[in-house]
């Protein structure tokens, strides 16, 4: 399982970094085993691509909703 941002860099804050790897780190292993069944040897090639649209999505994301997400890990019966 590689996770690198190889498709293109993307430079986000340190605390969006931070909040974006923990994130990643925590649902990495179900993304995976989900990726793994459907696409197998091309798995990998496949969670790089995921990784690097989620990572320019969270750069273009504005600061408002970024804040109203942090908010809501913190109360997750929010809804």
């Amino acid at each position: 399982m590689v996770a690198d941002d190889s498709l293109g860099h993307v430079s986000l804050d340190p605390f969006t970094q931070q909040s974006f790897d923990l994130r990643w780190e925590r649902y990495l292993p179900d993304l995976w085993i989900g990726l793994s069944r459907v696409y197998g040897d091309r798995a990998d090639e496949t969670l790089q691509r995921i990784r690097a649209i989620l990572l320019q999505r969270c750069a273009e994301r504005p600061d408002d909703l970024k804040r109203l997400d942090e908010a809501r890990l913190l109360e997750p019966d929010w809804l």
